[in-house]
């Protein structure tokens, strides 16, 4: 049996943001491209979005398809729920890559930098209730203009606009479920960022390694969604990492 190949996208992307690395993961691993919810349809229920909710359903899902052996991949929130469910995969999880992401106890690292503060301005106004859903899709079209303009493809793919947005309240529940845990994480993980990204910040390579046993971390060229705009480029990386482990 294949490994299994867990790609999870962010907000407001949907499962198309991995067109581009799909062929290539697909030659060698069973993949399973999961959707967030509300992501396909625009309609989703706070309780779906509630953090442990998620990182249940997604780990039943994987369980499901009984593999012994996972590699998960993320990119931007998608990379923060992922890093959770690892926990409740345990020794299943062989690897794990992160675009544009990480999970929450570093990224609760990088909100003390006034940089990373400034970059995640969103984040603080996506806390207040309610008001996020309403605002949003009364703007996508200047929102999607705004935030895509280094990817402009995305602006018809994956507008503005769905209920997904609450998922950020659920970072400070996330913050709250990680101050317990202390120890490094033995996961081989591979950290990716875009050398133009606007919304965020890569981590230090200290700060990794005060969590991580075994990571490591590439700048490559391109902005926040930068596995679009260098497939080639992302895909060797991932490639290689992931080749290095078999």
């Amino acid at each position: 049996m294949k490994t299994l190949c867990v790609l999870l996208h962010g907000y407001p992307n949907n499962t198309e943001v991995w067109k581009d690395q799909l062929p290539v993961l697909q030659e060698k691993y069973d993949v399973l491209n999961l959707a967030l919810p509300g992501s396909e349809t625009g309609k989703v229920s706070r309780s779906d979005l509630k953090l442990k909710n998620l990182i249940h359903d997604i780990a039943t899902k994987i369980n499901t398809n009984s593999h012994d052996r996972v590699i998960l991949i993320g990119h931007d929130i998608g990379s923060f729920v992922l890093a959770e469910v690892a926990l409740h995969l345990g020794e299943k999880v062989k690897a794990q890559v992160f675009l544009a992401g990480m999970d929450l106890r570093l990224f609760r690292t990088r909100l003390q930098s006034s940089l990373q503060s400034l970059k995640s301005w969103y984040v603080l106004l996506f806390q207040v209730p309610f008001l996020p859903e309403k605002l949003v899709p009364l703007f996508k079209k200047s929102l999607s203009r705004q935030v895509y303009k280094d990817s402009p493809d995305l602006t018809e793919e994956a507008p503005f606009g769905f209920s997904p947005v609450a998922i950020y309240r659920e970072l400070k529940a996330g913050f709250l479920i990680t101050n317990s845990k202390k120890e490094k994480s033995l996961i081989p993980t591979l950290f990716l960022f875009g050398e133009d990204d606007r919304f965020i910040l890569p981590p230090a390579k200290n700060e990794i390694n005060r969590l991580y046993e075994a990571a490591q971390l590439d700048i490559l060229p391109g902005g926040h969604w930068f596995m679009r705009e260098n497939p080639e480029i992302v895909n060797k990386k991932i490639s290689a990492f992931l080749g290095e482990l078999t």
